[in-house]
């Protein structure tokens, strides 16, 4: 009998405490490493979606500038009178943190609805509130 029950011992298939102990600080150290890392590449993309927004809006404004020989002179946003949506944009993209990407121009002359245009400034925020500017807009600095 006593033969029998070393026989069931020594068949007994799992795994010991030590070791589920080991294998469970192995991937906490994992996770410690790999969860700031995909914070970072979420703040990138955010920031790299802000770029191409920009790049996209300019472009529309420079379409608008070509059909109509001036900038828009209205504020643009993503509520109201919109000149840009949705003739050259499907839609208004907001920035990184969901707040509307900001369009304001400079006039060379005139006041009001009589305004032109002489330059613009389209700005939005990336991932950690720093206000951008598009390449197409006056004082651009790259970032």
């Amino acid at each position: 009998m006593l033969i029998k029950l070393r026989k069931m011992m020594t068949n007994q298939k799992g795994f010991t405490l030590i070791e589920l102990m080991v294998v469970i600080a192995i991937i906490g150290v994992l996770a410690a490493i790999a969860i700031p890392k995909f914070s970072e590449s979420t703040a990138s993309a955010q920031d790299a979606k802000l770029k191409a927004d920009l790049r996209t809006i300019d472009s529309a404004i420079m379409m608008y500038y070509a059909a109509n020989t001036a900038y828009p002179t209205t504020a643009i946003s993503a509520v109201g009178d919109n000149q840009l949506v949705p003739k050259y944009l499907a839609a208004w993209p907001v920035d990184a943190k969901n707040a509307a990407i900001n369009y304001s121009y400079t006039a060379a002359s005139g006041s009001g609805s009589t305004a032109v245009a002489e330059s613009y400034t389209l700005t939005g925020s990336d991932s950690k509130g720093t206000s951008r500017k598009s390449p197409g807009s006056k004082d651009y600095v790259a970032w």
